[in-house]
């Protein structure tokens, strides 16, 4: 349940600081800036083409995230225990051009926790990562995130620097 409880803290702190939960990509960006709250800008340089890591971000972004995830937890008490069940929907969006490669990370949640304020379409932002040629077989690649989702963020880390796994997104 903690989970759950963290990203939940993360929308109250912004609705009371009155920006309210980003709407877009460019939004996320600016309010997951070093220094903020629960924020990791991660920047890294791999050694492999933009088009490499633009086509991995293509294959594995649909692949592993493209997901509707159910988890379930039991809270003790003197009747046995309560369980609940929360339903989280993962959205993935890939956005390549010439010169950079976007990968956005949205999660609603269907069941199980009520939404505070005004979220985009797909639900919240997660992650955004911006990937950019950075020479002949090199790029640099930039990721935007909330820090407790770790997993994600080393998949995403990972996906630049060529390897294909995914992540749980149940933990």
């Amino acid at each position: 349940m903690k989970k759950f409880l963290l990203p939940l803290l993360l929308v109250v702190v912004l609705l009371l600081s009155g920006c309210g939960a980003p709407q877009t990509a460019e939004e996320f960006r600016k309010v997951i800036a070093p220094g903020h709250l629960m924020a990791k800008v991660i920047n890294l340089e791999v050694d492999r083409p933009f088009s490499e890591v633009a086509g991995s971000f293509k294959k594995m972004a649909p692949q592993c995230l493209n997901k509707r995830v159910e988890t379930r937890s039991t809270t003790p008490n003197r009747y046995g225990g309560a369980t609940s069940v929360v339903v989280s929907e993962y959205t993935p969006t890939v956005i390549v051009g010439k010169d950079k490669a976007e990968l956005h990370v949205q999660m609603k949640y269907v069941q199980g926790v009520k939404s505070i304020g005004k979220e985009p379409a797909a639900g919240n932002y997660l992650l955004v990562a911006d990937a950019v040629p950075a020479g002949k077989n090199k790029t640099k690649v930039t990721i935007y995130s909330v820090s407790v989702y770790k997993r994600l963020i080393a998949a995403v880390e990972n996906w630049s620097k060529g390897d294909h796994l995914c992540p749980d997104l149940t933990q």
